[in-house]
C-alpha cells in the first residue's frame, strides 16, 4: 500500500475542512437561513447546536419553555426563531418574521413528516395586500373580487355602510349574530362555500371590519378599521415553501 505523502494528505485535510465550513457558510439574512432549515431538515433533522454554527454571525438568546428549547436570532427587522424538544437533538419547528413600519410578514414551517406551512401577512399597503392575496388565491371567486373591491372603498373614505354592501353584493345577506358593540353579517357563495362576513357598529349602519374567509385554500382575509387607519391581513395554514418564497419576494419589493 502506497503512503500519500505528507504535504498531499495535508492538503487533502484543508480542503476537508474547508468543505466542512463550507456546511456552516455565513447566510446573508435570517431569511435565507429559515428556507436553509426547512429544506435541509426535509432530508436530515438538523440540531440545535448545528442551527447556532450556521448562524454564528447573528446575536441569539436560547430560552427553554415547557419541554422546548427555543432559539431566538435577531437581525434588524428580522426575526428567526426555532424550536428542538429538550430532551432529544432536531430541531421541530422554524418560524420567521420581518417586520417593516406598519408591515408584518410571519411564516413558519413545521419540520416533523408532512407538518404543515403558515403564513400571516399585515399591512397598511392596499395594493401590496392586493397583489399577496391574489398570489394565494388559485382561481378567485366573484366574491373575492367583492370583498377587495369593499377593501379598497374603506381603505379609499374610511366609509361603509351595510346598504353599500347590500347594493354590491348579489347573495342573500344573512344576519349572523347580535352583540351589544356589534352584528355580525354574512354572505356565501354556494358552489364554494367561500364567505364574506361584515361587521357593522350596532345601532348603525357603519361597517368596521370585512372578513373573507376561502375553505379550499384555508386562507383567511381580514380588513379591519383601527384608530383610524385601515389594516389588512391574510393568513393560512395550508401553505408550501415555494408559496412561502413568492410570497416574501412579492412582500419585500
Amino acid at each position: 500500500m502506497k503512503k500519500i505523502p505528507f504535504i498531499l494528505s495535508s492538503f487533502i485535510c484543508l480542503m476537508t475542512l474547508g468543505c466542512s465550513k463550507q456546511e456552516t457558510v455565513q447566510l446573508e439574512s435570517l431569511k435565507d437561513g429559515y428556507f436553509d432549515i426547512a429544506q435541509k431538515t426535509e432530508v436530515k433533522p438538523l440540531k440545535g447546536t448545528e442551527l447556532t454554527e450556521m448562524l454564528s454571525n447573528y446575536a441569539h438568546e436560547e430560552v427553554v419553555d415547557g419541554n422546548q428549547k427555543i432559539y431566538t436570532f435577531h437581525n434588524g427587522n428580522e426575526e428567526l426563531m426555532v424550536s428542538e424538544p429538550k430532551d432529544q437533538e432536531g430541531i421541530t419547528d422554524v418560524m420567521y418574521t420581518n417586520s417593516q413600519s406598519s408591515d408584518s410578514l410571519a411564516i413558519a414551517h413545521s419540520l416533523s413528516s408532512n407538518g404543515p406551512s403558515s403564513l400571516v401577512l399585515n399591512t397598511v399597503d392596499m395594493d401590496k395586500f392586493k397583489t399577496i392575496a391574489s398570489k394565494l388565491s388559485e382561481d378567485p371567486s366573484d366574491l373575492f373580487d367583492d370583498y377587495l373591491n369593499l377593501s379598497e372603498k374603506m381603505a379609499g373614505d374610511h366609509s361603509l355602510t351595510l346598504t353599500e354592501v347590500q347594493k354590491s353584493i348579489n347573495l342573500e345577506l344573512k344576519l349572523q349574530e347580535i352583540a351589544s358593540d356589534d352584528n355580525y353579517y354574512s354572505f356565501k357563495e354556494a358552489d364554494s362555500g367561500d364567505l364574506l362576513g361584515i361587521y357593522v357598529t350596532a345601532n348603525s349602519e357603519t361597517v368596521h371590519q370585512i372578513v373573507y374567509q376561502n375553505n379550499v385554500m384555508g386562507l383567511l382575509h381580514d380588513t379591519m378599521m383601527a384608530d383610524n387607519c385601515i389594516m389588512f391581513s391574510v393568513s393560512t395554514d395550508e401553505t408550501t415553501l415555494s408559496n412561502q418564497k413568492e410570497v416574501m419576494s412579492l412582500f419585500d419589493k
